[in-house]
């Protein structure tokens, strides 16, 4: 199996992968993607692959069918760094659609009149001339601002050969919080730590993001040996996350027959896990390097991921009697 690392696709490759035939005029939404070091196409990166790989250690190609090593592939692709795949992976959506901008033109662009919700955090644009004029964004007298703005105003310029009377291609990053999604929203913090190549502060937002997906797993699992009080107890004073991501969790995945999680990525997050300790009780860790950084949302990812198939086998295991309902309030030991 070649080893060769995977190149990064166009723009234009990425536009071909998702459908010429999509309407560009009213936004399509660009799906997080990987590289294959096979036959170099543009993968998707759905659920089923990172549960193909915890169940047999291989992931297969969905375009030439190989075999892979999905760890290695979206580790590829989150060290290469192309712009926002970092941010896709970890939970952040992409969005691009196609506009037309004169020479000498001023135009306001809402994000929302293209699907993007209004409450959305604005984390990344581009705008790409296809033949429109240069595109200038007027910011006022703030030229960075935080948070981006959902509507930006732009003004074409002439440019070259530039014709000016061509489409302007728009692409938004961007990321919306929800109620029930702490661990998503921690991770695509880390992901934007990441991609401003600020590597030290991905340590925090990428163990809150494991810490906060696998917590409940292991709470659920545990609620049919004891009462809610005691299992309180236990997680918080005795198993506490280092035990619960070394011997806690391999004990649940030997109860309800599902695989460990690979040792190199529990090494990570056990690494992780011991900068985060570092920061809050010294104040700072290490310097990282970009691939320490790309590592640890990598281990995170895989880790969320982990978390949960664990929790699905957790599920059937309950119904089919391997594991205990909780008891009923009042009743439990």
């Amino acid at each position: 199996m070649s080893t060769a690392t995977p190149r990064n696709p166009s723009i234009s490759a990425v536009k071909r992968a998702i459908g010429s035939s999509m309407d560009f005029s009213v936004g399509v939404d660009v799906d997080a993607w990987v590289g294959c070091p096979e036959c170099n196409q543009i993968l998707p990166v759905p659920t089923q692959l990172f549960e193909a790989y915890f169940l047999t250690g291989r992931a297969p190609c969905p375009r030439c069918e190989v075999a892979l090593d999905w760890w290695s592939v979206v580790r590829a692709s989150t060290r290469q760094a192309f712009p926002s795949s970092a941010l896709m992976l970890a939970g952040a959506e992409t969005r691009m659609f196609r506009t037309t901008l004169g020479v000498d033109e001023r135009k306001e662009i809402a994000f929302s009149d293209y699907g993007i919700p209004e409450e959305a955090e604005i984390i990344r644009v581009n705008l790409t001339s296809n033949g429109s004029a240069l595109p200038h964004i007027h910011l006022g007298n703030e030229p960075f601002r935080e948070p981006f703005p959902n509507r930006i105003f732009v003004r074409g310029q002439k440019a070259g050969d530039l014709p000016g009377d061509g489409p302007l291609v728009v692409s938004v990053t961007w990321f919306a919080r929800g109620p029930t999604d702490s661990s998503i929203r921690h991770l695509v913090e880390a992901a934007r730590h990441y991609e401003a190549m600020r590597f030290d502060a991905v340590v925090l937002p990428a163990n809150i993001a494991v810490e906060a997906k696998l917590g409940p797993v292991v709470h659920d699992a545990l609620t049919g040996f004891c009462g809610r009080d005691r299992l309180r107890s236990f997680l918080n004073d005795a198993a506490t996350y280092s035990h619960q991501l070394n011997i806690v969790v391999p004990m649940i995945a030997a109860l309800v027959q599902a695989p460990r999680l690979p040792e190199e990525i529990a090494g990570i997050l056990n690494r992780l896990r011991g900068l985060r300790n570092d920061v809050v009780h010294k104040g700072s860790c290490n310097q990282q390097s970009q691939d320490d950084a790309a590592d640890y949302i990598t281990a995170a990812l895989f880790g969320i991921q982990y978390s949960a198939l664990l929790q699905k086998l957790v599920d059937e295991a309950r119904r089919s009697g391997k594991l205990p309902y909780p008891a009923r309030a009042g009743t439990s030991p």
